[in-house]
């Protein structure tokens, strides 16, 4: 009756109009008026709901033409009068206080609730009569431990977004079903980790979105599940303001999180209909984006790095004037570093620690930065420590300062330590429980075995062979194909010994074992150890593991001699472009002057030349 009152008004000030486009300011209004659109009796005019941010903007919307007409309280009618809106009133309507405050069922002394401009709760609620304050969630409900008596300072109580698990709460309590689902939020408004039924009595635990988790759910007298707490990730508290809270825009952007409420790898705007890809804090990746009608670019999910953790957290605090790091497109950090606000610039390791002296400040040449791929140690531990994949109480690999694996790991849950080669596998043997004395770890170099078996299982190939090494890092002189069953012999080198190879079933050859030549050695580490030096010189070994005769510097260019253990040969060095000596291959025989003291029949020292 009073919105059909009110067109009607509305019809005797504007008689050619035949429609009425109400302005409304919440989800509750613009709900109520959609309601209403269907059972408008007013002949030959037509009701459409315009929902605007705020009482200014529909104001405006008026004066613009963009609506017809709203709502007003007494206190804003004569603001809508003057400039800038010079607006008129079509019709006022008047309230006793009985009426607007309970009407026959008002109570003497009863609470009143206190509500903002849009029609929401007030974040702190007091009763007029006992004096006493509290605070409540997006639906009005008091927020347990708030609560203060007269003459008390009350809590401070801030604004709550009308989270999925309050709306849901807020939508079950008014159907008013006996014997209904009744969902239950926690303090901030989330699903609280464990949820029963009132009536029925079944208990069970919940994902951060509300899903049941298999297996948890237990029928009352029975012990319940253990339900750990899951805290609203950052893309399902987005998505959920961009749905329903009160920063709600129309047409705007609504994330996509996947089961575990991360960002889903490609994003797409429903209104658009341009998509693009994100990392693992939500980032459009630069280059991604498509537009609508074009094939959108295959998206891969990251796991959150700690350079991606680390740049939430630091736009999280909004703090002007704050370091954000920079992540590049793997999520890993630049290797230059600057900060936004005081234009100081530096190089970073791949864990995102300044190396020193590469500092400068604004305006001066920046140092050169030497970009550094993650290390495999510190992928497992940053996806330990805060990826998709963390697993409580799991084990968090220990990485020294260069990334490598610590040659000597712990579980920090269990107590129980080991020793690792140089890719973090469990060295057997060495494993010793809490409260023994672990076992001497030494650092191993990354071998050329240790390389290529961490590389196979890096394909994760099934069926694959996978190099299998000793102790020490090196072939082991029998190598077998886990998925074939063949086994044969291999060299120092890792290369299969002709003739050596067995089916599986078959008597297996007996196979040497072969230390690995020195140039191998050397080799090896210049290539891939701890002690590797950007720009070092690299030996050059033949098939057998000798070195070659002439040995050349990549970096440098010069070329040179060296005899059968890798020494240089005097007058044999040639700078880069000119014409390299000829180096022919020698024995490992080494003739050197020498001499020493004989004795002759009459035991008499004789010098020997």
């Amino acid at each position: 009756p009073r919105i059909e009152t009110l067109t009607r008004s509305l019809s005797f000030a504007a008689p050619s109009a035949r429609q009425v486009r109400w302005c409304v300011i919440s989800d509750l209004e613009q709900k109520k008026c959609n309601d209403l659109v269907g059972s408008c009796n007013v002949p030959k005019i037509t009701l459409v709901c315009v929902l605007r941010s705020s009482t200014e903007d529909c104001m405006t919307a008026i004066k613009d033409g963009q609506a017809d007409a709203m709502f007003l309280d007494s206190g804003n009618v004569n603001k809508a009068s003057m400039d800038p809106y010079n607006l008129k009133s079509i019709i006022a309507e008047t309230f006793s206080s009985h009426k607007a405050l309970g009407g026959d069922e008002k109570v003497i002394g009863g609470f009143v609730p206190q509500c903002d401009e849009k029609g929401n709760y007030q974040p702190q609620q007091c009763h007029g009569s006992t004096g006493y304050c509290w605070c409540v969630n997006a639906i009005g409900e008091e927020i347990a431990g708030t609560k203060t008596p007269p003459g008390q300072t009350p809590a401070t109580c801030e604004k709550q977004d009308l989270t999925t698990c309050l709306k849901q709460r807020q939508e079950a309590l008014a159907k008013k079903i006996i014997g209904h689902y009744i969902p239950q939020c926690d303090e901030k408004g989330n699903y609280q980790a464990q949820q029963c039924h009132g009536s029925t009595g079944h208990c069970w635990c919940v994902s951060a979105m509300g899903a049941e988790i298999a297996g948890t759910k237990t029928p009352p007298g029975q012990t319940r599940a253990t339900c750990e707490r899951h805290d609203l990730t950052q893309c399902l508290k987005e998505r959920q303001v961009a749905l329903g809270g009160d920063k709600k825009v129309i047409g705007g952007f609504v994330p996509q999180c996947d089961g575990k409420g991360s960002y889903q790898p490609q994003q797409c705007h429903g209104s658009t209909g341009y998509c693009w890809c994100v990392n693992a804090i939500g980032e459009e990746i630069a280059g991604t984006k498509t537009p609508p009608g074009q094939t959108p670019a295959t998206c891969k999910k990251q796991d959150l790095t700690t350079c991606l953790k680390q740049r939430q957290e630091a736009l999280a605090k909004k703090i002007v004037g704050h370091y954000i790091p920079q992540c590049d497109e793997k999520g890993n950090y630049q290797a230059q570093q600057c900060h936004g606000s005081t234009g100081h610039c530096w190089c970073v390791s791949a864990m995102g620690a300044e190396i020193a002296g590469t500092k400068t400040p604004p305006g001066q040449t920046r140092a050169t930065c030497e970009r550094h791929d993650l290390t495999q140690c510190l992928k497992e531990r940053q996806v330990a420590l805060g990826g998709d994949k963390k697993v409580i109480g799991g084990f968090v690999p220990q990485c020294d300062e260069k990334g490598s694996y610590q040659p000597q790991q712990c579980h920090g849950s269990t107590g129980y330590c080991w020793c690792v080669n140089a890719i973090g596998e469990e060295i057997a043997g060495t494993k010793t429980p809490p409260g023994q004395t672990p076992a001497t770890c030494k650092k191993q170099d990354l071998t050329t075995c240790l390389k290529q078996r961490q590389e196979a299982l890096a394909k994760k190939i099934i069926g694959h062979y996978i190099p299998q090494c000793d102790e020490k890092g090196n072939y082991q002189a029998q190598q077998c194909h886990g998925s074939t069953g063949h086994c044969w012999c291999v060299s120092a080198m890792g290369a299969e010994i002709a003739g050596t190879k067995t089916p599986p079933g078959q008597t297996r050859a007996t196979c040497e074992r072969h230390d690995l030549p020195k140039c191998l050695k050397e080799r090896q580490v210049a290539l891939g150890g701890d002690k590797k030096v950007i720009g070092g010189f690299v030996p050059q070994c033949d098939e057998k593991g000798s070195y070659q005769p002439q040995q050349c510097h990549g970096s440098t260019g010069y070329c040179w001699c060296v005899n059968a253990i890798g020494e240089e040969i005097a007058g044999t060095k040639t700078p880069p472009g000119q014409t390299p000596a000829t180096c022919e291959k020698q024995g490992k025989t080494q003739f050197y002057n020498f001499s020493a003291y004989l004795c002759d029949k009459n035991n008499l020292y004789n010098l020997i030349y």
